[in-house]
């Protein structure tokens, strides 16, 4: 950790390492937003295709696109995982932060300085 001379200048640390880690999620939500959304373009393209020929029905294609939504069901599960322990993170930091600012507080009054 770096020494901190100041409360002051340990809180813009912890503000800016905590807006990093909200963008982190932010872009994580974002991309799984696009993901899904292209997927499902996509998934109505191939539908479209398919009852355009006329084999909407069959059902080589029917498990074909299922089996496609199962895989992008489990692709936004697995990246929803990935964006809860990044929330964990942020959850963790935090309390680090305050551990830290308590510890900072506490070594300021033994030294007589202020912030």
């Amino acid at each position: 950790m770096t020494e901190f001379h100041s409360i002051g200048e340990l809180e813009d640390a912890h503000e800016r390492e905590a807006s990093a880690a909200r963008d982190r999620i932010e872009q994580a939500e974002e991309h799984i937003h696009y993901y899904r959304s292209q997927m499902i373009r996509m998934q109505e393209h191939f539908y479209g295709v398919a009852r355009s020929a006329g084999v909407q029905d069959d059902p080589g294609f029917q498990y074909e696109l299922r089996r496609v939504t199962a895989r992008i069901d489990e692709d936004v599960s697995a990246a929803t995982r990935v964006v809860i322990r990044f929330d964990d993170e942020l959850t963790d930091l935090a309390a680090r932060q305050r551990r830290e600012r308590e510890d900072l507080q506490q070594r300021l009054r033994r030294t007589g300085a202020g912030q």
